[in-house]
């Protein structure tokens, strides 16, 4: 180990301590001057990767191969977005949507049976719009598509009993369209208390599931495949 007698500071190799040294004797100015300098450098190291087509720089050649893959000022731009939306409809079909709700239903089923299911998880993404709590953010985009097709709507207040596991309870659904006299429940995740909550449901009740709000508009693709 080799130390600076100016300043205290240590170094591995002989070279090193040299080339500290002779920063001291140089002047403050001089250091300043040299580290500006290498980090100048330093900053053109991680920018030389460079879009060919928009001018846009990357720190890394990884990077930079995802996005000229889908550039738009890339000249097959059109032609590429096209095949990837193609692609993406071709993975939701009937029956792989079929498939993705069971599984989940059942994993979910699953931690409600062992008692580690946090029923209140969408209670912590609270949004708030016309003055009402929104629970989760499925919730907040169907309000929003229903103002956006004039459809008049009111969250309800009133709640209705229905018995699970030998008690009674009560629900409360998540909209009523006024338009329509008929209640709406927006639902990620359906369990045997779901189930007993619609079954014991006396007026006109229609659950809308993930696969519901994607064909209406409400969510997208991203959102029905990761459940957001």
């Amino acid at each position: 180990m080799f130390i600076c007698k100016v300043c205290g500071q240590e170094f591995e190799t002989k070279q090193k301590l040299g080339g500290h040294t002779g920063s001291h004797y140089r002047g403050e100015a001089y250091a300043t001057k040299r580290m500006t300098e290498r980090s100048a450098k330093r900053k053109i190291g991680r920018s030389i990767h460079r879009c060919s087509y928009c001018d846009k720089e990357f720190s890394t050649g990884q990077s930079l191969g995802s996005h000229v893959r889908m550039c738009k000022q890339h000249p097959d731009y059109a032609q590429r977005r096209l095949r990837a939306t193609e692609n993406r409809q071709k993975t939701l079909t009937p029956d792989f949507l079929c498939k993705l709700g069971q599984k989940i239903s059942e994993g979910v089923q699953k931690k409600v049976e062992e008692g580690t299911w946090h029923f209140s998880f969408s209670k912590t993404r609270t949004h708030e719009y016309r003055g009402e709590k929104m629970y989760g953010k499925w919730e907040l985009q169907y309000a929003q598509w229903l103002d956006n097709k004039e459809i008049e709507w009111r969250r309800p207040k009133e709640r209705f009993p229905y018995v699970f596991q030998e008690k009674t309870r009560y629900y409360t659904p998540d909209f009523y369209l006024t338009s329509t006299g008929e209640y709406i429940e927006i639902k990620g995740y359906e369990t045997e208390k779901d189930r007993a909550k619609w079954e014991n449901f006396p007026l006109k009740l229609k659950v809308l599931k993930g696969i519901d709000l994607y064909e209406l508009g409400v969510i997208n693709e991203k959102q029905l495949k990761g459940l957001q």
